[in-house]
């Protein structure tokens, strides 16, 4: 039978860190993929990979690196994935190695029972010409490259039709498919035929469709009450009025984030929750639509300079595409506060060193600041965790040293236990927050 094989390449550098040499080729969709050699893997029998050792299987080589939250957050689908394809499956972890990246894997392998193998390695960035993770090279059984996209595209029915040889759905995030993405982002007139509007006869103008990720970029925007005030900059110094709001690949939630606040929950002040909630009869009509992402054209009036005209335009248009309102409402919804003894306030009080302190980081797996508020600790742990609101409960103005390492930063039991070392707690309460919540229209 034959063997699927997911390798996970574990890294995330910018684009200053790499090569200009292009000694060696890049991934090219339909091509065979170049030579590579994955040194010194661990868990797995054999401590060199090459090309050949992967002859006549299935391979995704898939980047990520232990600053990349939404790699990490990614290995219990792999597993999951590996596991339910134990006979076609498997899955080798490689990561870009620095100083910390081996203690990351360590703390989530233990965390998640992680069954990978896994390799380090840094020159194969350069080699890939790869900028930026998650990044996952699709190989088959031939050699041949099939897909490069994101991890998000790692999934069972794309697993199930790779190995088929189906073609599939996927974000092309190849070197060239990102050049022909630029340039499609540079000219916007792939994703609206009705783009360039004539401003002299057009009044108004709107329009939703579902974005391709095959073939369109992501766009996200500024948010409504920027998109107005360039408006109105761009008329009082006589500049060409930028009359089109275009968005491509936003998801259904910050869609009605942007119609009915304005902007992103995750740019909101600390009143606001930052988790629509939704309330609708018919969620398998729902489950369809959080399935996909969509792009949106908005072309306003001239004299329609106004925050509350554009959100109400797009209220409009999101009640008729998907059938439903929103609104605004202050409630009880729970939250976390942080919370801290006299003994570890005392005990962790900053020793005055800049907050700008070039070893101050925050990783998956460590949190080391140094002269941080408690304020800004709750963020930073609302951060990591990303399902909860967290306020500062401390009622205390002193700064503080911390550092957590070793720790699974994106799961709560964990974040606990190692906070309550240090005199630390996170307690369940609740809050009046303003929140948005998606209803059926009535």
């Amino acid at each position: 039978m034959k063997k699927l094989v997911l390798v996970c390449v574990a890294c995330f550098i910018s684009v200053s860190l790499f090569s200009q040499v292009d000694t060696i080729d890049y991934p090219v969709i339909g091509k065979r993929c170049p030579d590579f050699i994955l040194k010194d893997v661990q868990y797995h029998s054999k401590n060199k990979i090459t090309p050949s050792d992967l002859k006549g299987k299935f391979v995704i080589l898939d980047f990520w690196s232990r600053t990349c939250s939404s790699c990490i957050a990614a290995f219990p689908y792999l597993n999951k994935l590996e596991k339910e394809f134990s006979n076609n499956l498997v899955v080798i972890l490689v990561g870009y190695e620095d100083d910390k990246i081996r203690d990351v894997y360590e703390t989530y392998k233990r965390k998640l029972a992680l069954r990978f193998p896994i390799a380090y390695d840094t020159l194969l960035f350069n080699q890939f010409k790869i900028q930026g993770v998650p990044y996952d090279l699709w190989i088959d059984s031939s050699g041949i490259v099939r897909a490069v996209t994101s991890s998000d595209d790692v999934n069972r029915n794309n697993i199930s039709d790779f190995i088929a040889m189906k073609s599939f759905m996927c974000q092309d995030l190849s070197v060239i498919g990102k050049r022909r993405m630029e340039e499609m982002y540079r000219n916007n007139n792939t994703v609206f035929d009705s783009l360039h509007i004539n401003n002299d006869t057009t009044a108004f103008y709107s329009e939703i469709n579902i974005w391709d990720k095959s073939l369109q970029p992501l766009r996200f925007p500024y948010g409504v009450s920027t998109y107005v005030k360039l408006l109105r900059n761009a008329k009082q110094n006589n500049r060409e009025r930028l009359n089109n709001y275009l968005i491509m690949g936003i998801d259904f939630k910050n869609f009605f984030e942007l119609a009915y606040l304005g902007n992103s929950i995750l740019v909101q002040d600390d009143s606001t929750y930052p988790f629509p909630i939704i309330n609708v009869k018919d969620t398998s009509g729902l489950s369809n639509f959080l399935s996909h992402r969509y792009n949106y054209l908005l072309h306003l009036p001239k004299r329609d300079e106004d925050i509350d005209i554009t959100m109400h335009a797009m209220q409009h248009d999101l009640e008729g595409y998907f059938g439903y309102i929103a609104y605004v409402k202050y409630q009880e919804m729970p939250c976390l506060e942080l919370v801290a003894s006299k003994e570890a306030i005392k005990k962790l009080r900053s020793q005055g060193a800049s907050i700008n302190n070039h070893k101050n980081f925050v990783t998956p797996s460590e949190i080391s600041i140094d002269n941080l508020s408690f304020k800004t600790l709750a963020k930073v742990l609302e951060g990591t965790l990303h399902s909860y609101r967290i306020i500062d409960g401390t009622n205390s103005d002193e700064n503080i040293d911390i550092e957590l390492k070793d720790v699974p930063l994106q799961y709560l039991d964990d974040v606990k236990a190692a906070l309550n070392k240090i005199g630390i707690d996170l307690v369940p309460i609740t809050s009046k927050m303003k929140t948005l919540i998606i209803t059926d229209k009535k």
